[in-house]
This record gives C-alpha cells, sequence and structure tokens, in this order.
C-alpha cells in the first residue's frame, strides 16, 4: 500500500516563465533535453500547468484524507521568475504548518 501525503506542493512556474528559463540554459544542457516533451513542446508545459491548477484548486482536504491537502506556491510574477531561495521559504511555511 503506498502511503498518502499529508500535503501536495504544486510548485506554480508561468509556463512561458519557464521556456525562457530553459532557453537560458547552457547549450549543452539544452541539446542533452532536446527530445524532453516536457521541455521541447510549449503546449505541453501549458496544458499541463493547467491540469495541476485545476486539480490544485478543486483538492478539498477531503478528497486526499484527513489533514492532507495542496499548496501552490507561486514560482514568478509579471513574467519574472522568484529567487530560489524565495520560493523554498514559501514551501518551507506549508510544510512547518503541517509538522
Amino acid at each position: 500500500r503506498v502511503p498518502r501525503p499529508h500535503l501536495c506542493v504544486l510548485l506554480d512556474m508561468p509556463p512561458q516563465v519557464a521556456a525562457r528559463l530553459l532557453e537560458a540554459r547552457p547549450e549543452d544542457e539544452r541539446i542533452a533535453f532536446q527530445d524532453d516533451i516536457h521541455e521541447s513542446d510549449p503546449r505541453h508545459l501549458e496544458l499541463t500547468a493547467q491540469a495541476y491548477r485545476e486539480i490544485a484548486a478543486g483538492a478539498p482536504s477531503a478528497q486526499l484524507g484527513t489533514g492532507r491537502r495542496w499548496a501552490v506556491v507561486a514560482c514568478a510574477a509579471q513574467g519574472q521568475p522568484f529567487d530560489p531561495l524565495d520560493i523554498a521559504a514559501q514551501v518551507w511555511e506549508e510544510v512547518r504548518q503541517i509538522l
């Protein structure tokens, strides 16, 4: 039996920002992932982001079991990514609330 999570965290990075970050990587890293559908297909990125946002928005605690919930952590605003340390702090705040 697979344990159920107490918390699911969605790191909400807009696909357009993610695509820019992917393009900014060094060329050897881009080549290594060029066949990866998750990184090479903008439509796939958009549909995946939309699906996870819908799941997180429609997943009341009752669906995940008592005390389990989704937390959505924004990873960008106005087209600019947040600093990774700020994102980590937001994730920690969500986790801290259930400890």
